[in-house]
This record gives C-alpha cells, sequence and structure tokens, in this order.
C-alpha cells in the first residue's frame, strides 16, 4: 500500500494501480486502497474507479461518498 500511495503521490499511477491491486490482493478489506487506487484510475481515465470508491464504500470508508457524490453520479 504505501509503495503504491508514494507511486500515486508522484503520478506514478500505473505504477500506484498495480501496487495497490497487490495490497487488495492481500486484505480486500482495506478500504483506503481502493480509494487511492480509485483515485489513480480515474487520474488515467479507467472507468472502474465508480467501482472502487463504492467498493470503499462498503468496506467503510466514509471518504468514499466524497468521492462517489463527485464523480459516479
Amino acid at each position: 500500500f504505501n509503495r503504491g500511495f508514494a507511486k500515486a503521490l508522484i503520478s506514478n499511477f500505473q505504477g500506484a494501480i498495480a501496487d495497490l491491486s497487490k495490497a487488495i490482493a492481500i486484505d480486500p478489506n482495506y478500504a483506503q486502497a481502493y480509494i487511492i487506487r480509485g483515485r489513480a484510475y480515474l487520474a488515467v481515465g479507467d472507468p472502474n474507479y465508480c467501482l472502487d470508491f463504492k467498493t470503499a464504500r462498503l468496506k467503510g470508508s466514509a471518504e468514499a461518498d466524497v468521492w462517489i457524490g463527485q464523480y459516479c453520479q
């Protein structure tokens, strides 16, 4: 997760997606990994971002509602 988050911070979105996907495979309940991966998907124009934001909400992330409200209508 930390490496994927760091890659997202430096706009290496494809690398972030790969690393965050691995973090999610290890811990599918890690809501923040879905949020950051969703933001990376959004940055590269991949429509999977809404699915990640909605999954994060199901995993208990209140932050996900902000992203869903802004981008998934």
